[in-house]
Order: C-alpha cells, then sequence, then structure tokens
C-alpha cells in the first residue's frame, strides 16, 4: 500500500547516502547478526531492524536514551543481562547487544504470535501493542491494529519493509556500499586488569580510532579488567603485535597516568570521563519524567 511505498522511496532515493554507508557497515554487522538470529531459530530478515533504529551506528543516542545499534532503553538492556556502569554500557556492545536484541525479539513474538507485531512491539513495547489489540476489537494483523498503535510506531514496521527493499534492490537503484574503514578481521582478546586504551596504542600501536571503533562500549577508553573479565577487540592485522607485546610492560606503560586510584575513583563518581572521547552530560529529573 501507499504507506509501505513511500518507506520504499525514502529508503531506496530518498536516504541514498545513508544507506549506502549502512550498506559498507553491513559487511561487518550483519555476519554477527545472522549468526546469532539462526542460533535462537529467529528470521534472518530481522537484521534489518538494526538499520531502522541506528543506521548501524553502535554508539547511536536518541533523545530518550536508548543506545547502540539495537537502541536498547537503561531499564529494558539490564533486563536483558546487559551491564551498564561508569565503565561499560554493553548496549553499545555489538555482540551481546544483538544477543539482548534475539531474545528481546523472541519474547515479543512468543507473546503477540505475530511478527509485525512483535517488531512494532520492539519500538513501543508489548503493552501498547495489546492495548492496540484490544482497540481493534481482537483483531491480530498488524494493518487492523495499524491506526491503534503510537502515532511514532505505525511507521516502524513499514520502515523495516523499506530497508529490506531497498537492500535487496540496490543495485536497480545505484547504491553502492560505502568504503567504511572498518576492519571486517577481528580478534578478541581477554583483559584480566585494567588497561587503558592508550597504553594499547603506545606499546602495541593499534590506532586509537580503531580501538574506539571496535570497543564502543568502553567509556572513557578504560578496560575494567580488575573487575571481571572483559574482551578488548583489535584488528585482525595487529592481533601478531599484540600477542608480541610484553604483558606486563603493556599494563604497566604509564599506569600512574591513565589508570590512577584517583582518576578511577572520579570516573565512579562522575567527576571525570577519563581523558576519553565520552561526554558526561548531567540531568536533574522532574515530576512526570
Amino acid at each position: 500500500n501507499d504507506v509501505v511505498k513511500n518507506y520504499m522511496i525514502v529508503y531506496s532515493e530518498k536516504r541514498g547516502v545513508a544507506m549506502q554507508q549502512a550498506m559498507g557497515l553491513s559487511t561487518y554487522y550483519f555476519p554477527i547478526f545472522e549468526e546469532t538470529f539462526r542460533r535462537y531459530g529467529l528470521p534472518l530478515e530481522l537484521k534489518y531492524l538494526s538499520v531502522v533504529e541506528s543506521m548501524l551506528k553502535p554508539t547511536a543516542t536518541s533523545r530518550a536514551g536508548a543506545k547502540g545499534i539495537w537502541q536498547f532503553m537503561y531499564r529494558t538492556g539490564r533486563n536483558y543481562g546487559l551491564e551498564i556502569n561508569s565503565f561499560v554500557d554493553e548496549r553499545m556492545d555489538v555482540e551481546k547487544s544483538a544477543d539482548a536484541a534475539a531474545r528481546y525479539l523472541r519474547d515479543l513474538y512468543t507473546l503477540l504470535g505475530d511478527w509485525p507485531l512483535a517488531v512494532s512491539a520492539y519500538n513501543c513495547g508489548a503493552g501498547n501493542v495489546n492495548k492496540a489489540i484490544r482497540r481493534a476489537g481482537g483483531k491480530r494483523d498488524f494493518w487492523s491494529v495499524y491506526p491503534y498503535l503510537p502515532r511514532e510506531t505505525r511507521g516502524y514496521m513499514p520502515a523495516f519493509v523499506g530497508v529490506m527493499y531497498a537492500f535487496n534492490y540496490s543495485r536497480d537503484y545505484g547504491l553502492e556500499a560505502a568504503q567504511t574503514g572498518v576492519p571486517t578481521q577481528v580478534d578478541t582478546f581477554e583483559v584480566h586488569r585494567n588497561l587503558h586504551f592508550r597504553q594499547i596504542n603506545e606499546v602495541v600501536g593499534v590506532p586509537l580510532d580503531d580501538l574506539r571503533y571496535l570497543n564502543p562500549k568502553y567509556y572513557n577508553e578504560i578496560i575494567p579488567g580488575s573487575g571481571g573479565s572483559y574482551t578488548v577487540n583489535i584488528p585482525y592485522a595487529w592481533s601478531a603485535a599484540y600477542l608480541a607485546a610484553d604483558q606486563d610492560s603493556l599494563y604497566l606503560h604509564n599506569a600512574s597516568k591513565y589508570l590512577s586510584e584517583q582518576e578511577l575513583k572520579d570516573i565512579e563518581s562522575g567527576k571525570s570521563t577519563g581523558g576519553g572521547s565520552s561526554a558526561r552530560t548531567v540531568y536533574t529529573v522532574k515530576s512526570g519524567d
């Protein structure tokens, strides 16, 4: 219908530059999402929701406070096991947020029994979709429920279809994947002690921009390995150099500068951003928020 057709036009014609960027990023992200959805027995096409949500930007943040490629709100992220504290926000962890999104979508489908309704509920919550079903006289197909969904949710499922269309018929519209510079081959290493991105950069040589892009979940560019087992993603081209580096030298390098006890306390109390690129916003909650 015209609603869906308009979104097909938006994503295949009007947002061509953004879509080509997303297509370029998809070469890295989509295999991760497909593997995750296959593990849970979900339709692989659900990967396109990530484009609707964030255009595949791992640090995307909405005005409402949703974060990451899958745009989890704080409470929903915590409910699905994502760690969120002063040092780490796993809503911006590519693998863990995709796993949480898969479990959330699976639960919504189990509750609603229909994928278009489950996709809509991902945007506005199952409660709002159930309310729309009641107002539609108990009908459970998307277009019967459509007029009763929240206004901002009505276009969500059509946008999902529009993104799928643009990706699958990209050649017909002259859309080509942009060169994003994102490493497509990545190695993951465990970190059991506190480690700063700049220590890795200065000792091993891994570019800071690569570390920031591949590890967006770490606020302040600090991997808090002393508080538990964490991982760091490194471009495959730097894997051998990372393995060859003396571990004690790596962890001790400028530790007093980057990982001082006072600096860590200031981060926990919100007084410091740890020299990283993350900006902290202070907001006073008002009645009605």
